[in-house]
């Protein structure tokens, strides 16, 4: 691919912006394949891999952390989520991460902008690793099946959805308790320098 002048330029303004970044040690950035690349604490990361081995997906769990920034670097068109694949010349193995466990997961097909959220399930009568596959409209794939898919990352179950919103919820209202503390501060000491004022201006001269 080769870009136009305009295009080249365009590249080099954008990386010329984010070369200005004041904290690249602080700031780390991630997108699940949108238009938006999310902004997370780095200092964070450890942490919320470790969760990442039992359930959730990394935004999610940012989020729950009080490690996701609200604010989005947004790009015009879709950014492809390659997470989870290795590269893309290596071929993904089929299997999702903590293969050892039930779950949903998002696939992606290669060439493609489709994606999908599959179920990663074993066979009810063993745990044996060779019976573990891809539920796929009622049409189970095994691992070595999967060749024209791409592993984007887990999808988080309605609960854990839940507990995200709750925990941003609870954020948020705490936001705004310490907002209107802040508020009735500043309030007090307008009144106050109203009245002082008041009186100065009642004093005889």
């Amino acid at each position: 691919m080769i870009l136009t002048t305009k295009e080249k330029k365009w590249v080099k303004d954008v990386n010329a912006v984010l070369a200005k970044c004041p904290s690249p040690d602080k700031l780390g950035f991630t997108t699940i394949g949108d238009k938006e690349i999310s902004i997370f604490d780095q200092s964070k990361s450890q942490e919320i891999e470790e969760i990442m081995t039992r359930r959730g997906c990394f935004n999610a769990i940012a989020d729950e952390l009080g490690a996701l920034a609200p604010e989005k670097i947004k790009f015009p068109s879709e950014v492809e989520a390659t997470w989870g694949v290795k590269t893309m010349t290596e071929q993904w193995d089929g299997r999702p991460q903590n293969p050892e466990r039930d779950g949903w997961h998002w696939l992606g097909q290669r060439g493609t902008k489709w994606r999908a959220p599959f179920e990663w399930r074993h066979e009810e009568y063993s745990d044996a690793a060779d019976e573990w596959f891809w539920d796929i409209e009622e049409d189970p794939r095994y691992p070595d099946e999967m060749k024209n898919f791409i592993y984007l990352g887990p999808c988080p179950s309605p609960e854990e959805l839940a507990a995200r919103d709750a925990a941003t919820i609870e954020r948020c209202i705490a936001h705004l308790e310490n907002n209107a503390k802040l508020c009735e501060g500043l309030v007090a000491n307008v009144l106050r320098a109203n009245a002082d004022s008041l009186r100065f201006m009642d004093t005889p001269a």
